[in-house]
């Protein structure tokens, strides 16, 4: 939920009442029944608000985008399909679907946030927040367009000529007290050192490096065409509702455009690898207890089995391996880098 169930309903449909309360601290199991008849009333109400809140969000964008909330599962895939049928042109701005090379190299350089505490203790300290940073980006900034292409030897290629995902050999002057380039270890943890190191980074992170004072030497890399942002017209009008909710001090319709702003640039990146469960019979589950793929399985009766076991694993041949739906890791690891 966008926001407590209360204050959407107060928003969305405030002729369904208020939701109430209970006193839940003076509630234990020897007392429920004594309080069943308050109980109840409670618990519908809670579930008329649920469902008026539900179907006023179905009636809301379906008004104004033509999308109803029952085909998608979560905030991302529901901002992923505003922006596929109200702003994406492909002709404009092809966003390519990277295969399993690509994606595994470029997926290198996608990095979470830099959240190092350089000064765990201070006092009368200062707070900074900068206002839709990621929509920001999204918006304003050139992104990897197209189908990328495979440069093996880029060591005599100018830094400056280049926009795409490179693996480059990076040194870190030791005077530089904030190092910003990550680096993964062997266990996984991300990094932030100073010193030699080798990694795959965004080109524009590279070239802010080497203004720094960072030694930067390009080896190979993805190179993409560069273009504006295809996210430029979803981010501007998203951006604008929010501010006119805000102005009516429409609290939930105003975080739910927000979150729509913020969601859909992490649903490119999302991982190709998946759990898949599925419902077999006791041969199909033998053989796929034999897979490199299987993680768990649960007996459902003498017949059928409950097994989970990992899709486009590392472990998948190239043949079986598929590219997720409109998962471009390119365009949420260069919105990631660049904010």
């Amino acid at each position: 939920m966008p926001s407590s169930l209360e204050t959407l309903g107060k928003t969305l449909c405030p002729e369904l009442g208020s939701k109430g309360s209970i006193p839940h601290v003076d509630l234990s199991v020897s007392n429920l029944l004594l309080n069943s008849v308050d109980l109840i009333k409670y618990l519908r109400q809670d579930i008329l608000i649920l469902g008026g809140v539900m179907l006023k969000a179905q009636e809301i964008n379906w008004s104004k985008y033509s999308i109803d909330v029952e085909d998608v599962m979560t905030i991302s895939s529901l901002a992923l399909k505003i922006f596929r049928k109200n702003y994406f042109d492909d002709e404009t701005f092809h966003i390519n679907i990277p295969t399993r090379n690509q994606d595994t190299f470029i997926r290198r350089g996608y990095y979470g946030g830099h959240v190092d505490v350089y000064k765990p203790y201070g006092e009368n300290l200062y707070y900074y927040d900068v206002n839709s940073l990621y929509p920001h980006i999204m918006k304003s900034y050139s992104m990897p367009c197209g189908i990328p292409v495979w440069k093996n030897n880029l060591e005599r290629v100018g830094l400056d000529s280049l926009f795409g995902f490179i693996e480059a050999y990076v040194v870190c002057p030791t005077h530089i007290s904030r190092p910003f380039l990550p680096y993964k270890d062997k266990y996984g943890t991300l990094l932030f050192p100073t010193g030699k190191f080798i990694g795959v980074f965004y080109s524009e992170e590279l070239k802010f490096a080497h203004d720094l004072g960072y030694q930067v030497i390009p080896l190979r890399g993805y190179l993409f065409e560069k273009k504006s942002s295809p996210f430029e017209g979803f981010i501007s009008n998203l951006f604008e509702s929010r501010l006119e909710t805000k102005k009516a001090g429409d609290e939930a319709m105003t975080y739910i455009y927000k979150i729509l702003m913020n969601f859909i640039y992490g649903r490119f990146g999302m991982n190709p690898e998946s759990i898949v469960t599925e419902i077999c019979n006791h041969k199909k589950y033998e053989e796929l207890m034999m897979t490199d793929n299987f993680k768990s399985a649960e007996k459902l009766t003498d017949h059928y089995y409950m097994v989970n076991y990992s899709s486009n694993s590392s472990f998948a041949d190239d043949d079986e391996w598929k590219a997720p739906k409109m998962s471009a890791v390119q365009l949420a690891a260069a919105i990631t880098a660049c904010a």
